[in-house]
């Protein structure tokens, strides 16, 4: 991965997701997730490339859990960072996404909730905003 970067994204201020700190806490998913960022960290930092410090976001993509619900908690495990960073896949689902993705569901709640009127005072409380990754 640090190779392809070197090759590809260099110069260009791209950074790295690296997400080596997720185990079976964060359910079969993350710690696959996470195994596979295992070493990545500190190939990455030798190589002068800029990654993230921390990394939330998992869960099983159905809506046993009010979004925002899960949203507390992957702010909540992302607490302390320098360069945090949540994933997540909002979408605007049409007929074509619904045929693609099993998760259209899932992907239609992270938009509302990104968009609606509790995203930005929840970061807030949290003592967070919203911006690019830096190094």
């Amino acid at each position: 991965m640090v190779t392809l970067w070197q090759r590809r994204l260099k110069g260009t201020g791209a950074w790295l997701r690296v997400a080596d700190e997720l185990t079976l806490a964060h359910g079969l998913k993350g710690l696959v997730i996470g195994l596979l960022g295992r070493g990545l960290r500190p190939r990455a930092v030798q190589a002068g490339i800029t990654t993230n410090d921390r990394f939330s976001g998992i869960y099983d993509l159905t809506d046993r859990v009010p979004y925002a619900a899960l949203f507390e908690r992957f702010l909540a495990e992302i607490s302390g960072a320098k360069n945090p960073l949540i994933m997540c896949h909002p979408a605007e689902v049409d007929d074509a996404l619904r045929a693609a993705s099993t998760f259209s569901t899932a992907r239609e709640a992270e938009l509302r909730f990104l968009e609606g009127p509790d995203f930005l005072p929840m970061l807030a409380r949290h003592g967070l905003t919203l911006g690019r990754l830096h190094a």
